[in-house]
């Protein structure tokens, strides 16, 4: 749980300390950003309040980064661009992927093993 919200911190400051645009700023948080915080989630088991802890600490300055208001309603943060939301992928959705991944991996290493 502290290395998650150290990494969230860390991804704040970096992108409050780098002139990145709308576009760029939402580049960072879904191909740097996110991934480096999912990673280590295939073994983590944390409850829905940590996973929101950890999101408070890096979504509002990424959404302000991203040109929009930083109170964002979370129906919209989450939404399809499409339907009008940012298309922000939700850190406990992310988390629950990486399980199922890396299960799966198991799984199919086991049966090349046989």
């Amino acid at each position: 749980m502290r290395r998650g919200k150290e990494d969230a911190k860390e991804g704040a400051r970096i992108l409050l300390s780098n002139p990145f645009n709308n576009y760029q700023a939402s580049i960072y948080l879904n191909s740097h950003f996110m991934p480096k915080l999912t990673y280590p989630f295939t073994s983590a088991c944390f409850n829905t309040k940590q996973y929101d802890n950890i999101e408070s600490t890096i979504l509002p300055t990424a959404i302000a980064k991203m040109g929009f208001n930083r109170t964002w309603p979370l129906a919209l943060r989450y939404g399809s661009h499409q339907f009008g939301g940012l298309g922000i992928r939700k850190l406990e959705t992310e988390a629950m992927i990486k399980k199922i991944q890396g299960l799966q991996f198991l799984m199919e290493t086991l049966i090349l093993l046989d």
